[in-house]
């Protein structure tokens, strides 16, 4: 007998409760870095209990996360004049007027480059202006999507009261207007302002500076009401208990949410009145570390480490209430049509105004090596070879390159990005900006010249050669692009086939 969708996400939720209290269990051991991951955990299951009393101030949205039909045709476009503040193009228009007259939620899908912090920060501020009452969350599974978005809002409408919350400072941007966002430093300078004001006892400032010390959370609570915008990861909004009586959001945004696990998603719904949720299902979905995936796989719940919770959504959910932004303007056009055409079937434009058939090369090699080596008893997943190649280019191109120019080198494999600093950083490479790092910490960013570098020249395909990991890698150049790793082996793998032969039409592979 089919399930019904209702016991589809039922089990999904009791499925995520076992792993999250196994995975618990498992971190016990553990001495600080287990007991921040029980906190976290705990936070997370104990909302997931939450969601079983349906403790929804919206339960619409609820209601359509469990059936994403009931919203057909919610949302009224109304087609009266916006002053943008932002050049937006026809496709992010439209993404914007639906997340404005969306009444439960809307869903906005932005493969690379095409703008999708540019429409949040647009939202935040045309909803403002219409209420300026209302309150906004802005939330996202990572700190540097957080900080994207404010380091753009903030720089378009200062005149925006906006409080980042975070435990850990350290994670946050270095932007100034967002380190002034800080709750540290917005209750640093109010201190400072009684102090100075004279008209208040020192003794009472002690008093509140010791609560503050001594019950953050309650005193951070207090706080959110004063903010029209407020910023944190969707696990720090789970150290606070808003309770059945919170106000919660008038609109809660979810950037990188495909990225984002199930509880992380449900975390920021509950206290939302209304939702936009954006994403891209084409590029990573949630990432888990080895003793997560041992955990999941013990469960028997792999299904859960490919597939993201929002996924089939950016499919079922109506036309009325999502957005497909269809035109990149970082890559060039040469890059921008390989990733359009290998990951979004043609329907990715090129709007960066700017083409170079130089642009994206295949970097080949031929070796006797094989990297990772079987014979070994630990083969590591490093490869010297493309290594020296990368330096190579580095090294060549150097005198030609801006000072400044930002290098982003990537692998899907942690033991390489360590080869990589270490023969890298031994180099006078002062023109560049040079960043080292894997696949997945990546997705987010840009720079002007990226190299790919595969890695592997023997074995399974099957992590590297996912098409979402594929897609983060080959998107985040603007200017240059190179795949370093040996043609042979790779062209067996489909999307590797149509890379090269794309790139072979330009005389690029070298």
């Amino acid at each position: 007998m089919k399930k019904s969708r209702i016991d589809q996400w039922n089990e999904h939720r009791k499925d995520w409760i076992r792993y999250l209290q196994n995975l618990s269990k498992f971190y016990q051991s553990e001495n600080d870095k287990g007991k921040g991951s029980m906190i976290k955990f705990e936070r997370q299951i104990r909302v997931l209990h939450e969601l079983s009393l349906g403790l929804f101030i919206n339960k619409n949205i609820l209601e359509a996360l469990i059936d994403p039909d009931i919203i057909l045709n919610q949302t009224t476009m109304v087609d009266t004049p916006i002053d943008w503040v932002q050049s937006l193009d026809s496709e992010q228009e439209r993404a914007v007027r639906k997340a404005l007259h969306s009444p439960i939620l809307s869903l906005t899908q932005g493969p690379p480059g095409t703008g999708k912090t540019t429409i949040i920060t647009e939202v935040c501020i045309q909803m403002l202006r219409r209420m300026p009452e209302a309150r906004i969350l802005v939330c996202s599974e990572t700190h540097v999507a957080v900080d994207n978005i404010l380091e753009q809002l903030l720089d378009l409408a200062p005149w925006i009261k906006v409080m980042r919350v975070t435990n850990d400072p350290a994670k946050v941007s270095a932007d100034e207007a967002v380190q002034s966002a800080l709750t540290s430093q917005i209750l640093s300078e109010y201190f400072t302002k009684l102090k100075d004001s004279g008209t208040i006892d020192s003794t009472l400032i002690e008093g509140i500076q010791y609560d503050f010390n001594r019950h953050p959370r309650r005193v951070e609570r207090d706080l959110f009401r004063s903010f029209p915008v407020l910023a944190m990861t969707c696990n720090q909004l789970a150290a606070y208990d808003f309770g059945p009586d919170s106000p919660g959001f008038d609109l809660v945004i979810i950037d990188e949410s495909c990225k984002a696990t199930f509880p992380e998603i449900i975390i920021p719904l509950i206290v939302a009145h209304r939702a936009l949720i954006v994403g891209d299902p084409q590029q990573l979905p949630p990432t888990f570390c080895k003793e997560d995936i041992e955990v999941l796989e013990g469960l028997g719940l792999k299904h859960m480490i490919r597939t993201g919770f929002l996924d089939r959504y950016f499919e079922e959910i109506p036309e009325s209430c999502k957005s497909f932004l269809n035109r990149q303007y970082r890559m060039t056009d040469e890059i921008g049509t390989v990733v359009s055409e290998c990951f979004y079937g043609g329907k990715l434009l090129n709007a960066s105004g700017r083409s170079d058939p130089d642009s994206i090369k295949w970097l080949d090699y031929s070796t006797n090596n094989l990297y990772p080596d079987p014979r070994s008893s630990e083969p590591l997943l490093e490869n010297p070879v493309e290594v020296d190649l990368i330096i190579k280019v580095l090294c060549e191109m150097q005198d030609r390159a801006e000072q400044g120019t930002n290098v982003a080198i990537i692998t899907p494999y942690k033991a390489q990005r360590r080869l990589l600093e270490r023969k890298i950083n031994k180099l006078h490479l002062h023109r560049y900006n040079i960043e080292i790092n894997t696949i997945n910490a990546i997705q987010g960013k840009d720079a002007d010249f990226v190299f790919f570098s595969v890695t592997r020249n023997n074995g399974s395909m099957r992590f590297f050669g996912d098409p979402r990991l594929l897609n983060v890698a080959l998107s985040r150049a603007k200017k240059k692009l190179w795949i370093v790793g040996n043609g042979h082996f790779l062209c067996s793998h489909s999307v590797f086939k149509r890379l090269y032969e794309a790139i072979s039409k330009t005389n690029q592979c070298k």
